[in-house]
């Protein structure tokens, strides 16, 4: 298992969603339920902004996990989730210094 140990600055969005299924009715009536064990879903937008060489490491990190691959990360509690990173972005802030942004999803896995 690998982790994620770079901390991200302050100004993180923690956006959740839940999973439902629902059925309409002809007569206008809906039925709803949560679809699997763990229906809400749990995501997070984070930004980096370090010297170049820092964020050339994060960049390598999640550029070897694919989107594919999952990894743990403390979460903005303190608490280990298993995520996977499927988005990111590097900008040149100046000569000596970028910031990477990136979007975690919680996955679920044995």
């Amino acid at each position: 298992m690998t982790d994620f140990t770079w901390s991200p600055q302050y100004g993180a969005q923690l956006d959740k969603t839940p999973r439902t299924r629902s059925v309409q009715f002809g007569d206008g009536y809906e039925q709803r339920r949560n679809d699997g064990l763990n229906p809400i879903l749990q995501s997070w937008t984070l930004g980096f902004q370090r010297s170049k060489p820092d964020i050339q490491q994060i960049d390598d990190f999640l550029t070897d996990k694919a989107g594919i691959t999952s990894f743990s990360w403390l979460d903005l509690d303190d608490k280990p989730v298993r995520v996977k990173c499927a988005k990111w972005s590097v900008v040149e802030v100046d000569r000596n210094i970028a910031r990477l942004m990136a979007v975690f999803e919680q996955v679920f896995e044995p």
